[in-house]
C-alpha cells in the first residue's frame, strides 16, 4: 500500500470511530435529542437501536400521519426513511465529505399497518 492510501485509510478509520461513538452514545434514545441527524429521521423520532461500521438500525413508531388513506405505511414514507438511514449508514464508513443518494430503487413486497417499524 502506498503512503497516500495509508493516510486516507487512517483518516477514514478516525472518521468512522468518531461517528460510531456519537451513534452508539445515542442507543436507546430518540435521535433529535442526541445529535443533528437527517430531517425525516428527526421529524419522526427515529430511535437508535444499534450502529457499527456499515450497519445502522433505527426504530420508528409509524403513526397515522405516515400512512396512506387505507392505513398502510405510505410507500413514499418508506423510501424517505430508508434514504435517511442509508445516509446514516454511509456516515459510518468514514468517507470524507457528505454522501448523497444518486439512485434509490425499491420493490415493495407487501404492506405494513402502522406499528413499530
Amino acid at each position: 500500500m502506498i503512503e497516500t492510501e495509508k493516510t486516507e485509510k487512517n483518516s477514514n478509520n478516525k472518521r468512522t470511530t468518531r461517528i460510531l461513538k456519537v451513534f452508539n452514545s445515542a442507543i436507546g434514545n430518540v435521535l433529535p435529542k442526541v445529535h443533528k441527524i437527517p430531517m425525516f429521521t428527526q421529524k419522526f423520532n427515529g430511535k437508535m437501536i444499534s450502529a457499527k461500521r456499515g450497519e445502522v438500525v433505527v426504530e420508528f413508531k409509524v403513526t397515522p400521519d405516515m400512512t396512506n388513506p387505507v392505513g398502510f405505511l405510505h410507500g413514499g414514507m418508506q423510501c424517505t426513511l430508508m434514504d435517511d438511514i442509508i445516509g446514516l449508514t454511509a456516515a459510518t464508513l468514514g468517507y470524507e465529505g457528505f454522501t448523497i443518494s444518486l439512485n434509490l430503487q425499491v420493490n415493495y413486497l407487501g404492506r405494513q399497518k402502522w406499528m413499530i417499524l
